[in-house]
């Protein structure tokens, strides 16, 4: 009896939520449901006409992806993608200008989003990108309690979401909104959001001079459950073989660095040479917080970086500036975050055949607070001195570290329980044996 031959393992796509290539070149290509609304392919070519990289390639089909994302919340289309939205899309281009009088809600979410110092010093870029995320969440909400669509919130004005003064019986909409983001989107959906309408109505306040009190000031916002995952040491191991086992060194290097200094994913992928000195000090602000520090690299660590080291048989002033350099495109640039992360579900997902399944549920995050656990269980230091390791504040080392991260390190368990069992197994030996009369 013949037996049918199984089919080779479909290759994972590299390329995100729409992403393929096609004939050897990325296209955006819309789901099915997009095509009945009348999205098109869209080929993914830069300005001079050639064909984008894969790591371009990434970056654009995410930034395609979030611009209809938020179009569903009444967002403007950006004005290069009426060449495949939908005929009729609301692709015409920047918002509409505001005046400086205005007081409208879309108006004033605008004029917020827009200005260089909303709260009198800069915000960086990517709180911009969240706050419109979550302001355009704001106000959809909003419009799903009033029954209207968001463009018609956005054009009323401000006074509509003023808080209500005691017995007036108004209606405070934020917390109307607030609860229902709570009961349909979760705590941590919820939460955000009002932490962005929150910023944005105290520059209502301070620099429109409109609004007496912030609508989202007696809100009480329930903060979502820390997450706390932590890897074990033997699915470190298992990790970083899977990663060198496929030819992905690079991101062997970031596992072993992120736990060394602690340092989130972002700050890990930017690390320079220049930021390390001949007393394998790395200078460095972290991303986040723009806390400061120059912690030292510890032994694991230091041998990683000889590794990486010998790797570049170049010129030394020809060396990339770059430590972890990816392997993805030419093996001279820094990784792109978001390729990063499929690269390493896909060492994820091998290493899970030697370290269990437990290990899909954990995320590169997640070495973190491992290498945060390890300092305490391995290290024996206190509170201030891992604080001071891992560049956080005395703050966040009193709320969080005795509550969250003083965890018990399994494999430390079962050591301490093979150490025990050993210990009574040659009392038992020692003891005198009980007579009949004893």
């Amino acid at each position: 009896m013949t037996t049918k031959k199984p089919s080779p393992k479909r290759s994972k796509n590299p390329l995100p939520t729409n992403g393929e290539w096609r004939d050897g070149h990325p296209m955006w290509r819309p789901q099915p449901k997009q095509r009945l609304a009348g999205w098109r392919g869209y080929a993914l070519r830069n300005a001079d006409g050639e064909w984008m990289s894969q790591g371009q390639a990434v970056d654009k089909i995410n930034e395609i992806n979030d611009a209809i994302a938020a179009a569903k919340l009444g967002e403007p289309l950006p004005e290069w993608m009426a060449a495949f939205a939908p005929a009729g899309a609301a692709a015409a281009g920047a918002p509409r200008p505001v005046a400086r009088d205005d007081r409208t809600i879309g108006g004033l979410i605008d004029l917020y989003l827009t200005d260089p110092v909303p709260h009198f010093k800069p915000i960086k870029p990517k709180t911009v990108i969240h706050y419109r995320t979550y302001l355009a969440q704001y106000v959809a909400t909003i419009a799903e309690v009033r029954g209207v669509p968001p463009a018609a919130i956005r054009a009323q004005d401000i006074e509509l979401l003023a808080a209500p003064t005691p017995g007036s019986g108004k209606r405070n909409y934020s917390a109307d909104a607030y609860t229902r983001l709570f009961a349909t989107k979760g705590a941590a959906v919820a939460a955000a959001t009002i932490v962005a309408a929150k910023a944005w109505f105290s520059w209502v306040q301070k620099k429109r001079n409109l609004l007496l009190t912030n609508p989202c000031a007696s809100i009480r916002v329930v903060k979502p459950d820390a997450r706390l995952v932590v890897w074990q040491p033997h699915e470190i191991k298992a990790l970083i073989a899977a990663a060198e086992w496929i030819g992905f060194d690079s991101v062997a290097d970031a596992i072993i660095l992120a736990l060394d200094l602690t340092w989130s994913q972002v700050d890990i992928l930017s690390l320079t040479w220049a930021q390390i000195d001949d007393r394998h000090r790395a200078a460095t602000t972290r991303v986040k917080t723009n806390v400061q520090g120059n912690p030292r690299i510890m032994p694991e660590g230091r041998a990683r970086l000889a590794t990486i080291a010998a790797r570049w048989t170049g010129p030394d002033e020809l060396r990339p500036p770059c430590v972890i350099r990816s392997e993805a495109d030419s093996g001279l640039d820094f990784w792109k975050p978001d390729y990063f992360r499929h690269v390493f579900a896909l060492v994820r997902e091998i290493a899970s055949a030697e370290a269990g399944p437990a290990v899909l549920g954990k995320t590169f995050q997640d070495l973190r607070p491992t290498g945060i656990t390890r300092l305490y269980n391995v290290g024996k230091l206190k509170t201030h001195e891992v604080a001071a390791r891992a560049l956080q504040t005395p703050e966040t080392a009193v709320a969080l570290h005795k509550k969250f991260y003083h965890l018990i390190d399994q494999d430390d368990q079962d050591d301490t329980d093979a150490q025990l069992e050993a210990r009574l197994l040659r009392h038992a030996k020692r003891a005198p044996k009980l007579t009949a009369a004893g």
